[in-house]
């Protein structure tokens, strides 16, 4: 990433800067060194105190239990080879419900 060249970002080196630039993490030496001297003289207001990691995995969890339906759909379909176990009443039940009137 020294040359002038490779100061323009294109199609082959657009990883790099992506990483380089903090949008994802550096893979490999010369990007963490052109990401430190990119932000060497940022004023980072966090110390890092501030953030409670087991708090922001509590607040996910939640979050995805909240997302989670719950709610039971009365409208399963079954589907059984050569009906296997099961009971005749469930068997009449399945050939009722797809229109077969042999039974």
């Amino acid at each position: 990433m020294a040359s002038k060249k490779s100061r323009h970002i294109t199609e082959s080196n657009v990883d790099t800067w992506i990483s380089s630039l903090g949008f994802s993490f550096p893979r490999n030496q010369a990007e963490e060194k052109l990401f430190d001297k990119l932000y060497n003289d940022f004023n980072h207001e966090l110390s890092g105190k501030e953030i409670d990691p087991l708090k922001l995995i509590k607040q996910c969890e939640e979050e995805e239990k909240e997302s989670f339906d719950y709610h039971v759909d009365n409208n399963w379909k079954m589907a059984a080879r050569n009906y296997g176990e099961l009971p005749k009443h469930i068997i009449d039940k399945m050939k009722k419900n797809h229109g077969d009137k042999t039974t």
